[in-house]
């Protein structure tokens, strides 16, 4: 594993998390990177 690394679960996607649900998939990352910078 990285270190500082996270695992987030997006239920009901597929291969593209990003795509199917760019509404979760945003607030996921947003909330990572304020906590990682």
């Amino acid at each position: 594993l990285i270190p500082g690394s996270e695992f987030a679960l997006i239920r009901g996607v597929g291969h593209l998390p990003c795509v199917e649900n760019p509404a979760e998939y945003a607030a996921i990352l947003a909330s990572f990177f304020e906590r990682v910078s």
